[in-house]
């Protein structure tokens, strides 16, 4: 007999014995009244019987105790469930998915049906939060895109202002605090990257800074043409707005600017945060939109360059032709003023001509004449003396 369902105590053990003296007493004094026998048959019959009657009536009354106490506790523990399983269910219900749950409260199978409705709450909750993130970072990079199309889209007679408005405003979108363009310079035999614009705590930084192709993580950017970002930036980093003074950047992130596998450039960005991926991702893909961009430009003003240098070119060999059409000019109305004189050169050496002539014929005249007038003299002076 299990004698937990029983639960007898010593209270209900001194009522069973008094129940059962009164109900011997009653029984035998009942007896000895109506037929005077004392012997021990009648001892056996109105004493042993009462006893043995009243023990069982006793032990049914107590099982019978036991079992509608053990119905109680069982109501109550099943209330209690109920009751506990309502808390967790309004918790839930209210949105406290993170609330703990415990399988000694709750029956195994509504535990299993709350948890499990829990978790499901909870994962959607999760799912929701996770989707709105995204949205977001969607929307962020979208509004970015578009942002960043119309400042490439703005045209402007200086490329260093062009380049100084792109990284301004990547610097002010990032929410960074550093950030600079270099440009591949392919001017001289000596290629190197160049410093096109900087910008660093909110304002403009006149820097002027160049690196060598695979010197530092710029130049290593350039050659290797894969993004490089750290966050573990050592203390002596010397960053691109070095001289500043402040803090060592926390991060910091070399997209290089490359069209396919043609790299023109890269930028550099330093931040006191450090960079998400989508952060990552959207300098990624701008970069593609900026080297594109930027090649177009750079294009642009060495085309403009060249023209302006042909016009240039153009202007001064007008210019040249000009001046050598009035030198010709000149030279032609030198050479026929020369030729007038020329001409009239020879008019006067004709002229002279026919006076020399005339002189030597005068002369000849006037030789002869004299020759006459010498024959007439000495004529005379012969005659004189004759």
């Amino acid at each position: 007999m299990d004698n937990s369902r029983l639960n007898f105590t010593v209270k209900d053990l001194l009522f069973g014995i008094v129940f059962i003296i009164v109900l011997f007493l009653f029984f035998y004094n009942n007896s000895i009244e109506k037929s005077g026998l004392t012997d021990k048959s009648s001892f056996v019959n109105f004493f042993l019987i009462p006893l043995l009657i009243g023990l069982v009536i006793f032990y049914l009354y107590k099982r019978q105790q036991s079992k509608t106490k053990q119905h109680e506790d069982l109501l109550a523990a099943e209330r209690q469930k109920i009751s506990i399983s309502q808390k967790y269910l309004n918790e839930v219900a209210n949105g406290n998915l993170n609330v703990e749950i415990t399988e000694e409260k709750i029956e195994g199978n509504i535990f299993h049906a709350i948890d499990t409705l829990r978790k499901s709450l909870y994962q959607a909750k999760l799912d929701e939060k996770n989707r709105v993130l995204d949205d977001e970072k969607r929307n962020w990079a979208t509004e970015g895109m578009a942002k960043f199309g119309e400042i490439l889209r703005q045209t402007n007679s200086d490329f260093n202002e062009y380049c100084y408005a792109i990284i301004s405003n990547l610097v002010k979108y990032l929410d960074a605090k550093q950030g600079g363009i270099f440009m591949l310079n392919d001017d001289d035999e000596e290629k190197f990257l160049e410093l096109k614009a900087c910008y660093a705590y909110d304002r403009k930084i006149f820097v002027q800074k160049q690196i060598k192709l695979g010197e530092g993580l710029a130049g290593a950017c350039f050659l290797e043409k894969q993004t490089i970002y750290m966050t573990n930036v050592p203390n002596d980093y010397v960053s691109i707005t070095s001289g500043l003074g402040g803090n060592n950047p926390r991060s910091i992130v070399i997209v290089p600017l490359k069209i396919d596998q043609d790299v023109c450039g890269v930028i550099e960005m330093a931040s006191f945060n450090t960079f998400e991926d989508y952060q990552i991702k959207f300098i990624e893909k701008i970069a593609e939109s900026i080297a594109s961009s930027i090649t177009n430009v750079k294009i642009n003003f060495r085309t403009a360059a060249l023209l302006e240098q042909s016009q240039q070119q153009a202007e001064t060999m007008k210019a040249q032709e000009e001046e050598m059409r009035q030198n010709n000019e000149e030279l032609q109305a030198t050479q026929e003023e020369i030729e007038r004189q020329n001409k009239e050169m020879q008019h006067y050496q004709k002229i002279m001509m026919e006076k020399e002539e005339k002189l030597k014929y005068a002369a000849k005249e006037l030789e002869y004449v004299e020759i006459k007038l010498k024959g007439n003299i000495e004529r005379l002076k012969h005659e004189q003396y004759n």
